[in-house]
């Protein structure tokens, strides 16, 4: 059976289940039961909740409400994505970047805009009345050097995690410095599920993914296209080009997301693309580390997974990313059913 009849299969099993299919015109249900055995034969489920990490409104909807919360909150664990590793700790991937010239300059800039914004992201120290301007361009001139110093030592990788963490905690601290955007601002629901058992006692979020999971994602590129990726994923977190989404682009990703999880694959925004060889690594590698630690632990008490669509459901039909973790359960004979 090809992919194209597998994924039919699973998509008519879903119908069949649920009594129907979704009108275009409510937000479908994206929660998904998984039932089966492990390796030592014994039953247990989990469950599975597709996500966008953007806290989108069509993802606190009724049925958000009426049946995602309430089994999330009832869970023995609730897992989430990403355990990145502390930047200082970070180490050098076992082959290094090519020496090509772009890639010399590509590193050059990556520190550069990683001191700037360990720089920029300090708490000011301000300007007392009796210093002088030759005083205060000493201070400031101090308050260089110590933000710059440690960034010389960090590895490939560690500067993406570092403006990661620089982007996280100004956001944080300083939300002042954002752009403002025209909407009510939502947090991720994985987020939100886990701050909601917290406040209930339910003490027990992990990551399922292990601290070196992405720092593994980053090393898999080969050595001359990682720069590349390397300038992409600094440029995606530098706090001086960071922008929250328009309005319109939010509600065509409230759109998209429904239309996604509706049809069985991803479209529009959410879309991955094929030849996009980081995008691939990180969700294709991590989808085989996941699949095994979900089969491991399916007997472990109810867990419920909050995880990104693209790494849930399928890729567009025309491009050649590996199956969603929904399709490759199915195969691997668990029972895949929609929530509803």
């Amino acid at each position: 059976m090809n992919l194209a009849s597998t994924l039919l299969l699973l998509v008519l099993t879903i119908v069949e289940t649920t009594g129907g299919v979704v009108h275009a015109a409510e937000a479908p249900p994206r929660l998904w039961e998984i039932t089966g055995k492990n390796e030592q034969g014994v039953s247990g489920k989990f469950y599975i909740l597709a996500v966008t990490h953007n806290g989108l409104e069509v993802e606190y909807d009724n049925y958000f409400q009426k049946f995602v919360l309430p089994i999330a909150l009832k869970a023995d664990t609730f897992l989430h994505e990403s355990a990145p590793l502390v930047e200082r700790e970070v180490p050098a991937c076992a082959v290094p970047l090519t020496d090509t010239k772009e890639n010399r300059e590509i590193l050059r800039q990556a520190y550069l805009d990683v001191e700037r914004a360990a720089y920029d992201a300090r708490t000011p120290i301000p300007k007392y009345e009796w210093m002088s301007e030759k005083d205060w361009a000493e201070v400031q001139e101090i308050e260089n050097i110590h933000a710059h110093k440690p960034t010389s030592k960090l590895t490939e990788y560690g500067l993406v995690v570092s403006m990661e963490t620089i982007l996280f905690n100004k956001q944080l601290h300083h939300p002042e410095q954002f752009p403002k955007v025209d909407y009510t601002l939502s947090p991720d629901i994985a987020d939100y599920i886990a701050h909601e058992r917290s406040a209930r006692g339910m003490k027990r979020s992990e990551s399922i993914d292990k601290s070196n999971d992405l720092y593994d994602v980053y090393c898999a590129i080969g050595p001359t296209q990682r720069g590349r990726y390397l300038q992409r994923k600094i440029a995606d977190a530098d706090p001086a080009l960071f922008k929250p989404m328009s309005k319109a682009m939010r509600e065509l990703a409230n759109a998209d997301f429904s239309n996604s999880i509706q049809n069985g694959y991803l479209s529009g925004i959410l879309e991955d693309s094929p030849d996009d060889e980081y995008s691939k690594h990180a969700v294709c590698d991590r989808n085989d580390k996941w699949l095994s630690r979900m089969r491991h632990g399916l007997t472990d008490g109810i867990r419920f997974y909050a995880l990104g669509g693209a790494h849930v459901i399928q890729p567009a039909p025309n491009h050649t990313r590996c199956d969603g973790l929904l399709l490759r359960l199915h195969k691997e004979g668990l029972t895949v059913r929609l929530v509803e």
